[in-house]
């Protein structure tokens, strides 16, 4: 009975101070001529290209459409232990990928997507993403473990923890914010990746500083950002971040704005045993206007690019793998139509990291208390020219209802039409059709 007692208690006690949250999520997608070729169906997956002897062991393994089912289960508990010591932590379920090839699952950035459903390709799994102690007092708030990282409009450093996020990032952090009043000053210290334990020159760490501002009755908030990280192979990246939002309570009107630079030295992308000199720059502007069941805006921006000589010298501007601005548009493997799930890797490393100038104006409508039509057109160049190739990528066309049930449920469907233009050899038009549904708790 004593040893039950002991073992009781302290149950009790936690269960009085533990909450949760989370959201549930279904999609089923097809998608058709992301090669935009209307006589090459993409490219071969990995997975079936590698036979015995180099074989392919399914040569029609690809073709013109692919379709599929994606889900995923969030749930975040957090942990009360005092007023002032929470432990916060994210889990996934089905968080596993359909095939090798596949982007989704796997790091601890991505862990936030869903398994494809199928045959033997079913990955149903639980992971623990994310789990770190906040300690707070008067005077700041102490942070330890692995934790999400935003920062600004998400341009550079995004956490992913909206709805229909499938990327986001993660650190193993220690740091420590502290507030003054309106101001805030925070310093923290990443361990990216420690290699063998009794060997230092193999390390990956980064260092953060942040400086802000935030005046919750003018809704407004400025922030600069130092980041640093530096590791094996002479590693030496500075990333400075500065971005400011504010919200015209008025007028509903919202402006916000991200400038970043990057400088140092990296590990080329294209030959992994030399190094090569980084130096870019990113801008994001982003307007929103809702008076009333009106919600008009846009989002532009500006990621440098390479124009294709090999000097040693990266001038690619990589925008977050997961700020997206369109359904096909850096989201889709346009113009390669691989067997990914959502393959793009985002503003500024596709289309050859020649870099990217957007625009992305929008307009939604709530036209009835719960449905909403909402439409989106994206168009892009691409920031440098390389081999003599045209720059001006194409427009899409993405048009979409959203039906909410409930406070917390919704279900919806998207369509989106991409129509290449120059930059591709061919102009055939890609198509995208996705029934979604959602639910938070």
């Amino acid at each position: 009975m004593k040893y039950l007692v002991l073992l009781l208690l302290p149950i009790n006690v936690f269960a009085a101070a533990f909450s949760y949250s989370g959201d549930w999520r279904m999609e089923t997608d097809l998608y058709h001529n992301l090669s935009l070729n209307n006589n090459n169906p993409g490219t071969v997956s990995s997975d079936y290209a590698n036979g015995a002897n180099g074989a392919p062991l399914i040569p029609t393994a690809v073709n013109k459409t692919k379709a599929y089912w994606l889900q995923r289960f969030k749930v975040k508990p957090e942990l009360i232990v005092y007023d002032n010591v929470r432990i916060e932590s994210e889990m996934i379920f089905l968080a596993g990928s359909a095939l090798n090839s596949t982007n989704l699952g796997g790091s601890t950035n991505n862990m936030v997507a869903g398994g494809v459903m199928g045959t033997d390709n079913v990955h149903a799994s639980l992971a623990v993403r994310r789990a770190w102690l906040n300690w707070s007092s008067d005077w700041g708030i102490l942070t330890m473990g692995r934790q999400p990282f935003n920062f600004g409009l998400g341009m550079t450093f995004n956490s992913g923890d909206g709805l229909w996020d499938y990327y986001g990032d993660s650190v193993d952090r220690i740091a420590y914010k502290l507030m003054m009043g309106d101001v805030y000053f925070q310093l923290g210290a990443d361990i990216r990746s420690e290699g063998a334990v009794n060997y230092v020159a193999d390390n990956h760490n980064s260092f953060m500083a942040q400086l802000g501002y935030t005046e919750p009755e003018s809704n407004m908030e400025i922030a600069f950002m130092w980041y640093f990280k530096f590791g094996s192979y002479g590693e030496r990246v500075h990333t400075y971040d500065v971005f400011q939002k504010k919200t015209f309570a008025a007028s509903n009107i919202t402006l916000g704005v991200e400038a970043a630079y990057q400088k140092g030295t990296q590990l080329s992308f294209i030959n992994p045993n030399q190094n090569e000199t980084l130096q870019a720059f990113g801008l994001l502007f982003e307007f929103d206007w809702a008076p009333s069941s009106i919600d008009l805006g846009f989002r532009t921006g500006l990621a440098t690019g390479n124009n294709g000589s090999n000097d040693n010298r990266d001038y690619c501007f990589r925008f977050n793998r997961a700020y997206k601005i369109a359904m096909l548009l850096f989201n889709e493997d346009l113009g390669i139509a691989g067997d990914s799930v959502h393959g793009s890797q985002g503003i500024g490393t596709d289309f050859n990291t020649q870099g990217a100038v957007f625009f992305a104006p929008y307009l939604k409508w709530t036209m009835f208390d719960n449905l909403t039509w909402g439409n989106t057109i994206a168009y892009a160049v691409t920031q440098k020219s390389a081999g003599g190739r045209n720059k001006h990528l194409g427009i899409e066309w993405d048009t979409d209802f959203t039906y909410m049930w409930k406070d917390n449920l919704e279900t919806g469907l998207r369509y989106g039409m991409f129509f290449p233009a120059g930059y591709f050899a061919t102009r055939a038009t890609a198509v995208g059709l996705m029934a979604t549904v959602g639910l938070k708790f």
